[in-house]
């Protein structure tokens, strides 16, 4: 990388909100690609467009980090999408890669539901100059089945497929670029290539597993493992709230920071559970007050689903089912809080529901939101930390982009 792209790399690394930091790398590119003037010129032009983009962006001091989960097996972070993550001011996306689950007829972890993309002109990959978090979930089962001496193969091979999809997302990114800038040819993408150090977007890798009492030595071993194939890149793991209250008998993970999640707190299967997404009560259970050993970032649901049972037999979780479906009074009856009486047969996606049948409405309401902020604002301390929701569908973010601001803003 010459002089001039490293000034424009680190200028647009600068501690500044996302929406300017983003606005500075791709006119920059652009600008690497459209002029043809001597850079020291350049290097000039470049002082006097990062005050121009200052002037026109409030610095923003926040003591917590806005970050979201994009849970997706499809990229498609779009033009859209990125403008809507810039209202927000998000500056950090945990990407989930892939997952790993055990394979018999291979006895060994294999990589399923790898991040892919739709290969169309139009559905551009904008994920502008966030942070970007690889999240891997592996199943506990995993960790149960396999032998220890195949803990390493295992971090080595998660950290191969890591790489691999991180030249994808740099290969969609450098294409988005071009298609902004109306070029196609190899000599200009190879320009932006060389200019162009994605490796540094990519701030931390995450581990997400729901490990045990009995596949905890495995589980913490594989970190340890992973964290010597990735150097000095930061590791983190998802902590559940059962976890984080008998950290004597589940252990505390090795690794640089963690992310209290705060969501799926109950069983779902369960008739007389309040809210299985989501319950305040439940979680003042499991916040005692001894601090956690290692940093902890805070994940909040931005989701929901409707638990399906006849009578009090559970019969399945409905997704794609909302509060936007619940306003049809014909169909359904309020029978209290979360509550959904079906009033006549009805299909939803592949499920036969009859009359009768009730629907539990497990989410992230806002009363559940704002009480559990404030259970966490007094038990832990937030300082410095990201307050990640989980998850991102464009449509969904839309509908609460407003509440959104309002609960990154309790934290600040």
């Amino acid at each position: 990388m010459d002089s001039f792209a490293k000034d424009v790399f680190v200028i647009s690394r600068m501690d500044i909100p996302v929406r300017c930091r983003y606005l500075l790398r791709t006119k920059m590119s652009v600008l690497l690609l459209k002029t043809k003037m001597k850079k020291v010129i350049l290097s000039s032009l470049l002082s006097i467009f990062l005050l121009l983009c200052l002037s026109q962006c409030q610095m923003d001091n926040q003591s917590t980090e806005r970050a979201i989960y994009y849970w997706q097996t499809t990229m498609d972070f779009d033009k859209v999408d990125d403008s809507i993550a810039n209202n927000l001011n998000l500056s950090t996306l945990y990407i989930r890669y892939f997952d790993i689950d055990w394979d018999a007829g291979y006895n060994a972890g294999v990589p399923i539901g790898v991040l892919n993309k739709d290969m169309i002109e139009e559905n551009l990959t904008v994920l502008g100059d966030r942070n970007i978090i690889p999240t891997i979930f592996i199943t506990n089962r995993t960790f149960k089945n396999m032998n220890v001496r195949d803990i390493d193969k295992l971090a080595k091979n998660t950290v191969r497929k890591i790489e691999n999809i991180n030249q994808q997302l740099k290969v969609w990114q450098i294409n988005s670029i071009l298609y902004e800038t109306d070029k196609s040819s190899w000599e200009e993408y190879f320009e932006i290539e060389k200019n162009f150090d994605f490796d540094t977007l990519i701030t931390e890798i995450q581990i997400d597993c729901d490990w045990t009492a009995s596949t905890r030595d495995k589980f913490f071993e594989f970190l340890e493992k992973l964290q010597s194939n990735i150097g000095d890149k930061p590791l983190s793991c998802t902590i559940r709230l059962h976890q984080y209250r008998d950290r004597k008998l589940m252990g505390i993970p090795p690794v640089n920071r963690g992310l209290l999640m705060c969501y799926n707190v109950a069983e779902v299967q369960k008739y007389d559970t309040k809210n299985a997404v989501l319950d305040t009560e439940v979680v003042k259970q499991y916040l005692i007050d001894k601090p956690y050993p290692i940093k902890l970032d805070i994940g909040l649901p931005m989701f929901g689903w409707a638990a399906w049972y006849r009578g009090t037999e559970f019969k399945g979780i409905v997704s794609g089912w909302n509060e936007q479906d619940a306003a049809d009074k014909l169909l359904y009856r309020n029978t209290k809080e979360n509550y959904y009486l079906i009033s006549t047969d009805t299909v939803i996606g592949t499920h036969y529901l009859r009359e009768g049948d009730l629907l539990r409405w497990d989410n992230s309401s806002e009363k559940e939101l704002n009480n559990t902020i404030d259970i966490l604002t007094k038990k832990l301390n937030l300082s410095g930390i990201r307050i990640t929701f989980f998850d991102w569908e464009t449509e969904k973010i839309k509908r609460h982009e407003n509440e959104l601001e309002t609960y990154y803003r309790r934290f600040e």
